[in-house]
């Protein structure tokens, strides 16, 4: 069986890791839909962008130690995700609207 990451970040105002140590796999970030405010991420001290809130984002074999997230209590980010061998992409739904999503399979 694979590992399974999931996560659950209250926000702060100080920059926390995604993950403590070195977690590489495909991942699902997504902002709580009740924040209040924007979250903010950076990527190895790197500039910040704001994801406000109810997006979500899947990254294919990032490293989630690299990636860090501030912003205000208690808006929260939940990033879930494991190892996949096989990612398979789906149309969005008919009439448009959403955006394309990703799941992996082999779990």
């Amino acid at each position: 069986m694979a590992p399974v990451f999931i996560r659950s970040i209250t926000l702060s105002s100080t920059w926390q890791k995604l993950a403590a140590t070195r977690t590489v796999l495909t991942a699902a970030i997504t902002t709580a839909s009740t924040n209040a405010q924007n979250a903010q991420f950076r990527v190895d001290g790197g500039p910040t962008v704001l994801w406000p809130a109810g997006v979500s984002a899947t990254l294919i074999g990032v490293d989630l130690s690299r990636i860090e997230v501030k912003g205000t209590s208690p808006d929260s980010v939940l990033v879930t995700g494991g190892v996949s061998r096989n990612v398979i992409r789906l149309p969005p739904p008919p009439g448009g609207g959403g955006s394309d999503a990703f799941f992996g399979m082999g779990f």
